[in-house]
């Protein structure tokens, strides 16, 4: 990732093919193909687009309003879609040597594959994706401008926000297009990422399918604008999520506790982990073993939740499925989004991580 080739910043404007390409000053040759390009804010005419703009900000206060939330990923995949139409969104970290993590995934009016897409992209094709090879160039100075300084560049916490759009075709690799892209039906991507204090990539995702066509130029117009909020807003959330997590696995109070002695911080958060129910409606308390899974994954919903943690007790998924109420396969779907948000292919990795339930 680190000999990436030389970038071109586009410039959308309000038609979908007028692109305005501007080689990098430091590079007389035309610029060469990316597996993504990255998207620079437009001009907006007054007042036609005042509407578009005030819609923008409706967005990004359901978003805010949002955080925290155990559906957050499904409640901000649908304020998305207001500005643009996105059929499914995925959120992950990248490291340069060690495996992803999915944090956030959701799908919109389609079925849910985003689970599917992930596991195939840690079962090794992230190792060849140089999709987002514009944001380290971006965030380090280039080697002239290193040996100027005489210092090595270590990223800030919150480095630039960058915006960018990769059609299927352009895929890093044949065998990423085949089974991301064209396996579930995916058109484009359009991400906003950016590296982290602890060297990771945090990159939000969202995604066109096939039925859709490609992004038009206003919405990558509307997705440039909101990018870096919409960043900021899914850090917060998973700042929260990870609180939460951590929280709910700490040490519960005593019941000899002083009458109107307040309970710490930990024990109130602990009231929000998702909990089973005793099926009568009946909120139980998180087990240990769902507090291990939420502290390993926040994302995981109060379903996947509870699919994983009864197959931890070594229960079949028509067992699952007979406790929940669900089909067998609706069982195995959720089983599927865990492990693939777990990092997970068989049950086996599930009971040499969690243990039994």
């Amino acid at each position: 990732m680190d000999s990436a080739p030389p970038a071109a910043i586009i410039a959308a404007t309000r038609r979908r093919r007028s692109l305005c390409v501007v080689a990098p000053e430091d590079d007389s040759s035309s610029p060469q193909p990316m597996p993504a390009i990255a998207l620079t804010a437009p001009d907006c005419a007054w007042p036609a687009a005042h509407e578009q703009l005030l819609g923008e900000q409706a967005v990004l206060s359901r978003l805010i309003g949002s955080l925290g939330d155990g559906d957050f990923a499904q409640q901000a995949l649908a304020a998305l879609n207001d500005p643009l139409q996105a059929a499914s969104w995925s959120v992950y970290r990248l490291w340069r040597d060690r495996a992803p993590e999915l944090h956030l995934s959701a799908s919109h009016g389609v079925a849910d594959t985003t689970a599917h897409c992930f596991a195939a992209y840690r079962d090794g094709l992230y190792q060849l994706d140089r999709s987002f090879d514009l944001v380290h160039q971006r965030s380090h100075p280039a080697p002239a401008q290193r040996r100027a300084g005489g210092a090595a560049h270590h990223h800030p916490a919150g480095s630039p926000a960058t915006v960018l759009h990769m059609r299927a075709a352009d895929a890093p690799t044949a065998e990423h297009r085949e089974r991301i892209y064209r396996r579930h039906g995916l058109a484009e991507r359009l991400s906003v990422a950016a590296l982290e204090a602890d060297g990771s990539l945090l990159a939000v995702n969202l995604y066109h399918h096939d039925h859709q066509g490609a992004f038009s130029g206003r919405e990558c117009d509307s997705f440039v604008r909101i990018a870096p909020l919409l960043l900021a807003t899914v850090r917060r959330h998973l700042a929260l999520a990870a609180v939460a997590a951590n929280d709910a696995s700490a040490p519960q109070p005593t019941a000899g506790r002083a009458a109107g002695q307040a309970a710490p911080a930990a024990a109130a958060a602990a009231l929000a982990v998702p909990a089973a129910d005793d099926g009568a409606g009946q909120r139980l308390p998180a087990s240990p073993t769902r507090q291990r899974l939420l502290a390993a994954c926040p994302a995981l919903t109060p379903r996947e939740l509870d699919v994983c943690e009864r197959l931890l007790r070594g229960w079949s998924h028509d067992g699952v499925a007979a406790d929940l109420g669900l089909s067998t396969a609706t069982v195995k779907t959720y089983r599927t989004r865990a492990f693939g948000r777990l990092g997970l292919h068989f049950r086996s990795e599930l009971f040499a991580r969690f243990g039994s339930a």
